[in-house]
């Protein structure tokens, strides 16, 4: 069995009191060791990878120059699903372990649990897992590391690091002229703060992050008030009494109002995925039961969210927003698993080229041009 380990440190917040004189305690479940300490915490699993799988990972990851952190690309597409199972195995470690420290009374001020990252020479930030080697996958990938050189046998001794895919990335943005002279015309005319585009904000920090119920509970509840400021300032005085003075509506219902009653483009099919974000939030808030939400269904809703909210600001909504694609084109085998697929988050013109940010089922957001992907049959998670 292998041993794969995630660092936390809760950005320097959780510490062991100086009057403890032991620094490290350790508690086993199953497969997995939590271990907490000075550093903060860190959670190891036993994983089974078979002689041909280390290999093959150990070919992809290791560099002569072993301070070069590896990132997702260095992983061939078929290690891409096996990594994930790793990491998938990991955060439900991770996530336990988590969840009882916030059972403390003064553990629900930690921040949000992160999984230790590396930085490139670029700039770039890869969250990564650590193999520890045992003796005998260190004899197993001994030549590897030898055929590299000095420096990468001396810097692997003690195990690799493995990338995790970059979940869900924000994706740059570009701002273009016209969109700074929109920005300095909004700065310079008197303008109410409108909360619910820091909700959507923040909503988007926590699925970036996994917390799924957090990042529903907070989405929902900032495509709800979008919806009602619109409804109150483009509506009649009957919709302003009655959002201003009766028990809010459901949020597809919302949805619907603003769709048929106000000049705005919503599309009608949303309606339908707006009705499975009402149930998931409901189940969050009302149910005491742990859900397991499909991320590829959460990021189909944060598309949504991201539409309707350009929406109010006068942008038309695409057509293929939301919908699960796969990649397609001589390509795609390089590049991912044969069975993947995503969902069109946004189309964007980026450098004079029309392309759709699509997040895959591992996590990544890609940029895909309009004939490198389609529409599949079944629309279903």
């Amino acid at each position: 069995m292998s041993k794969i380990t995630a660092f936390s440190g809760y950005d320097g917040q959780l510490w062991l009191d100086h009057e403890i004189d032991n620094k490290s305690f350790s508690f086993n479940w199953e497969t997995h060791t939590v271990t907490l300490n000075t550093h903060g915490f860190s959670i190891s699993t036993e994983f089974e990878l078979t002689k041909d799988q280390i290999v093959k990972l150990v070919e992809c990851l290791a560099k002569k120059d072993p301070t070069l952190p590896p990132h997702w690309q260095s992983l061939t597409p078929e290690l891409h699903r096996l990594v994930e199972q790793m990491v998938e195995s990991i955060l439900e470690g991770a996530n336990k372990a988590d969840n009882c420290l916030r059972k403390l009374p003064k553990g629900v001020r930690l921040s949000p649990l992160h999984i230790r990252k590396r930085r490139t020479a670029a700039g770039q930030v890869f969250p990564v897992i650590h193999w520890q080697f045992s003796d005998d996958e260190r004899k197993l990938v001994a030549p590897i590391l030898e055929n590299l050189g000095k420096d990468a046998t001396n810097g692997y001794k003690g195990g690799i690091d493995i990338p995790m895919p970059t979940h869900f990335e924000r994706r740059q943005v570009h701002l273009t002229e016209e969109e700074v002279s929109l920005v300095k015309t909004c700065f310079e005319n008197e303008s109410s703060r409108e909360p619910f585009r820091a909700l959507y904000s923040i909503a988007l920090d926590n699925f970036v992050n996994r917390s799924y119920d957090s990042a529903v509970m907070i989405l929902a509840t900032s495509i709800e008030t979008a919806l009602k400021w619109w409804l109150v300032e483009n509506g009649d005085p009957i919709s302003e009494y009655i959002l201003t003075n009766v028990q809010s509506p459901p949020i597809d219902k919302l949805y619907s109002c603003a769709r048929k009653n106000t000049k705005i483009g919503l599309p009608k099919n949303f309606n339908q995925w707006i009705v499975k974000l009402r149930n998931a939030r409901n189940d969050v808030a009302h149910k005491p039961v742990e859900s397991k939400l499909n991320p590829l269904q959460v990021a189909r809703w944060f598309a949504i969210g991201e539409s309707i909210l350009g929406a109010l600001a006068g942008q038309e909504i695409d057509s293929m927003i939301g919908f699960i694609v796969k990649p397609v084109g001589e390509k795609a085998n390089e590049k991912f698993p044969k069975d993947s697929k995503g969902v069109v988050l946004r189309r964007e013109v980026l450098y004079k080229e029309n392309s759709y940010h699509i997040v895959l089922d591992t996590g990544e957001t890609w940029r895909f041009g309009e004939k490198t992907f389609e529409k599949c049959e079944e629309q279903l998670f």
